[in-house]
């Protein structure tokens, strides 16, 4: 993710000191840091503040609500929120007209505040308690369409939203139904630690990326969970098109879509353009055709296709990814995965396992199309059988076979005197790890460095195998395994 700010910090790591194992149900929450104090434009915001001038120049006169830090804001500005719970104005989205927090101008917008503190790197308040509410009560419900619209904000930084929790959108009444909790359109979009949930849509329930009408435009989604987001059509999760970018230490758990893509649906990516998933888990997510006689395809993933063209088509790689218990309807190939006949889809490092509902079999392919699938467990086998678990075994996550739960519960067993270990362990090639381009592990480098933690963020342990000693093929060729998956083991 290209922020402004080059440092991270995770909010995940004092719970991780703390309690010993993150709870996947808080929020993994990317801390960028800033100078201390806060830059010029800074603007603030404390829902329930009863002093000061409320004109949002500190916390002491923070404004009462975001409209009022949105309105005010010039392109560049930072707009910090204090924890509380903010609903979208009266005010209606020029685009929908529908009740939404509208973006058009590139901005830096966090929460996740306490209220008092004087530097990003100090921020302890939590994202789950920072919450941006679609369901108003006193206006009628789910009134809010879009929690967020970004209309046309090119160019880094473009919009960052780093923080919250986005829940309970409505895009089924209006504004073509797209992106229950964020719709950006022909804009360049960073997505930090947020939690999108409840939210639904015809299109793209949590999120709807579109940038077409430029060709494609830039995202970046860093630490964050898509949860219990649906559509009636294509997308649960996530819809984009006309994106490049990629998708970081970010869960899709139990999102569904009544046509393909239960967790996320990707299609018409010009040349140049690719999306990539590093350290994801997609658990429980459906692709459920209520049409009578109906078929759906990719329980977890579908890259779809306009047509044969090039700027039609998906392209997305999936390195150390965990699919699991993801569902699509009929039993046909794709239960986690499904790639279009002219879409680009690479798969490395990763576990397809346990995808498939009560009506189907275990012989039920989790992969549909004709991806590249090398250094994987694929549930079913497959060829040419590569550097793939083989004959693919049970993976033996923390959870069970199968995992009754998602986040850190698709973990993978360790070895133990009384039982052996989850033969995925020591199982994927370094290689295939992209830079660490957000640096994650903070340490100021961001070129020539492999992402070097996992999705708990704990470092990947690396074995190196010597002559022969390689688990898969038993290579002469000396190499470095981590893990299959989105975690390595304790």
């Amino acid at each position: 993710m290209k922020y402004l700010a080059s440092r991270r910090r995770f909010a995940a790591l004092l719970a991780f000191a703390f309690v010993g194992v993150i709870t996947f149900l808080t929020a993994v929450v990317a801390r960028p840091m800033s100078p201390s104090p806060p830059p010029p434009g800074t603007r603030y915001v404390r829902a329930g503040a009863t002093t000061g001038l409320n004109n949002g120049t500190s916390w002491t006169n923070a404004y009462l609500t975001l409209e009022q830090a949105l309105s005010a804001a010039v392109a560049g500005d930072m707009i910090w929120v204090a924890e509380g719970t903010y609903s979208p104005p009266n005010t209606l989205n020029p685009i929908t007209g529908t009740r939404t927090y509208y973006v058009n101008k590139s901005l830096r917008i966090y929460g996740a505040f306490k209220g008092n503190e004087l530097s990003l790197s100090s921020r302890w308040g939590l994202a789950e308690n920072t919450i941006l509410e679609g369901n108003i009560p006193a206006s009628g419900g789910n009134v809010a369409d879009h929690l967020f619209t970004i209309d046309t904000v090119a160019g880094a930084p473009g919009v960052l939203i780093d923080g919250f929790t986005i829940q309970h959108g409505n895009a089924t009444a209006g504004g073509g139904g797209k992106g229950g909790g964020i719709y950006s359109l022909r804009s360049d979009l960073d997505i930090t630690g947020c939690i999108l949930r409840e939210n639904i849509a015809y299109f793209g329930g949590g999120l709807h990326f579109d940038g077409v009408p430029d060709g494609f435009k830039t995202l970046h989604i860093l630490a964050t969970k898509f949860v219990d987001n649906s559509v009636e059509t294509d997308g649960g999760g996530m819809y984009a098109q006309g994106v490049t970018g990629d998708v970081v230490n970010t869960q899709f758990d139990t999102n569904g879509a009544n046509h393909h893509g239960g967790g996320v649906f990707v299609w018409k990516m010009p040349e140049g353009a690719q999306l990539d998933f590093t350290n994801c888990t997609l658990w429980w997510n459906t692709a459920r055709n209520t049409a009578p006689g109906g078929g759906s395809l990719g329980g977890g993933v579908h890259l779809g296709e306009a047509g044969s063209g090039s700027a039609d088509i998906a392209r997305a790689k999936f390195v150390n990814c965990t699919f699991a218990r993801n569902l699509a309807k009929s039993c046909l190939a794709g239960q986690a995965i499904y790639v279009s006949p002219s879409s680009l889809g690479e798969l490395y490092n990763s576990i397809l396992y346990w995808n498939y509902g009560a009506t189907c079999s275990s012989g039920t392919p989790p992969i549909g199309g004709s991806p590249t699938v090398d250094w994987c467990d694929v549930e079913t086998g497959w060829l040419p059988v590569g550097h793939n678990v083989n004959p693919p075994v049970d993976p033996l996550f923390i959870g069970g076979s199968p995992p009754l739960t998602g986040g850190d519960q698709l973990r993978l067993h360790a070895a133990t005197p009384s039982r052996s270990g989850s033969k995925c362990i020591d199982r994927g090639s370094w290689s295939w790890l992209p830079n660490d381009v957000h640096d994650l592990d903070q340490d100021g480098v961001t070129g020539g460095e492999k992402i070097p933690i996992d999705l708990l963020e704990g470092g990947r342990m690396i074995d190196r195998h010597g002559p022969g000693e390689d688990p898969n093929l038993g290579s002469p060729i000396p190499n470095d395994y981590l893990d299959l998956g989105a975690f390595e083991k304790p």
